[in-house]
């Protein structure tokens, strides 16, 4: 359940009729994967050798950018985000994959990977309303300090 790709899906009322449209998003990994026709990374929760070779390096910790855990909307953009990636920009009519993304909402990530769960701050005018979300760096060497860093973004997708 963990390690499926990140697919996207939009339900609308249109000219009377309910359209619905999907995609998968095109991270790095699954278009690699789906020109080869076989799995070749391995995800978060992946056991062994994904590629199904006898070697298996228990200890390599590089896994694969699912983009499945959650998906942004605001300010006129569209974002698929996992935990431990960068998040990948969407078109929001076709939901055609544009690409990881080293900035969002027009702010670099000073942080490269972004949390996928944010979030929205309601309020009774829909201009106040904020999106808050985090990003997050694990160092793996010891003595480095972990990085994170806050954004907030208004109604109009500009920071705050």
């Amino acid at each position: 359940f963990f390690d499926g790709d990140g697919l996207v899906y939009s339900v609308a009322f249109e000219n009377g009729e309910l359209t619905f449209k999907h995609n998968f998003v095109g991270t790095k990994g699954f278009t690699d994967e789906q020109a080869a026709q076989r799995m070749l990374y391995k995800g978060a929760f992946t056991i062994g050798n994904p590629k199904g070779d006898s070697f298996y390096n228990p200890f390599d910790f590089d896994v694969k950018n699912v983009a499945n855990t959650g998906v942004v909307d605001w300010g006129g953009e569209l974002y698929a985000l996992w935990e431990g990636g960068k998040p990948h920009k969407m078109d929001p009519k076709t939901l055609r994959t544009e690409g990881e993304a080293d900035s969002v909402l027009g702010h670099a990530l000073e942080v490269p990977q972004m949390a996928a769960h944010y979030r929205i701050t309601d309020a009774d005018d829909p201009a106040k309303k904020r999106l808050i979300a985090f990003s997050i760096e694990a160092q793996n060497q010891p003595l480095q300090p972990n990085k994170c860093c806050f954004y907030e973004w208004d109604a109009a997708g500009k920071p705050v």
